[in-house]
């Protein structure tokens, strides 16, 4: 993530710096065209001038020329056919460089949630080995002594194919050989376990309620 992170900053600042260099590059060619200095005055048209600021000038030319308008600013002339395609350009460039800049943002959302699904995918497979640490077998004598009823196993689609469970009867075989004469034979299948558990956890029940009457 730290690495993502660098790497964005990175190309966010290129992605600026470009956007400055084309912003001051457009701003000169403005400057450079706004300032471009007027044509020379034709000698005959000066001359013409100098004659007319020699002349004396009369009330009345005083009057006419304080009540005209006052001079309106110059337009600037509109940019030569080369300057106007230089402008376009570098708006297009500036153009190019955003649409690059959203979709690289866009591929990045992309990639943080093909991330996330991904992430999920493998946390959805790691569940049923936790679920089976989490379903240990309880102690059915603690069960007992605690009175409490055994859960009954319903079996699963897995198991109905499969109906006999190694790891249950494994179990129960070990519990059973504190009483071998009450199961002298080995449960074969589910069914045939739950049987013998429930009647051992009787046998269980009848011990505890002789301790009490005992005690009492």
């Amino acid at each position: 993530k730290e690495k993502e992170k660098k790497r964005k900053e990175k190309e966010e600042k290129q992605e600026e710096q470009l956007r400055q260099y084309f912003e001051k590059e457009k701003m000169e060619e403005e400057k450079k065209m706004f300032s471009r200095p007027s044509s020379p005055v034709i000698p005959t048209l000066q001359n013409k001038s100098v004659r007319k600021e020699e002349r004396i000038p009369s009330a009345e030319s005083h009057v006419s020329y304080y009540s005209q308008d006052p001079a309106q600013p110059r337009v600037p002339s509109p940019p030569v056919p080369a300057r106007r395609n230089q402008l376009r350009s570098l708006e297009e460039r500036k153009n190019v460089i955003n649409e690059l800049s959203e979709m690289r943002k866009q591929l990045r959302s992309e990639e943080r949630r093909l991330q996330e699904q991904l992430l999920n995918v493998t946390s959805d497979d790691d569940v049923p080995i936790t679920r089976r640490r989490e379903k240990n077998p309880k102690d059915i004598f603690e069960m007992a002594r605690l009175r409490l009823q055994a859960p009954v196993r319903r079996p699963s689609s897995k198991e109905t194919q499969d109906p006999v469970n190694i790891q249950n009867i494994w179990e129960f075989n070990e519990l059973k050989y504190k009483g071998k004469h009450m199961y002298p034979d080995p449960p074969k299948d589910d069914q045939t376990l739950e049987i013998q558990q429930r009647a051992l956890l009787r046998e269980q029940q009848k011990k505890l309620d002789r301790m009490r009457m005992r005690r009492e």
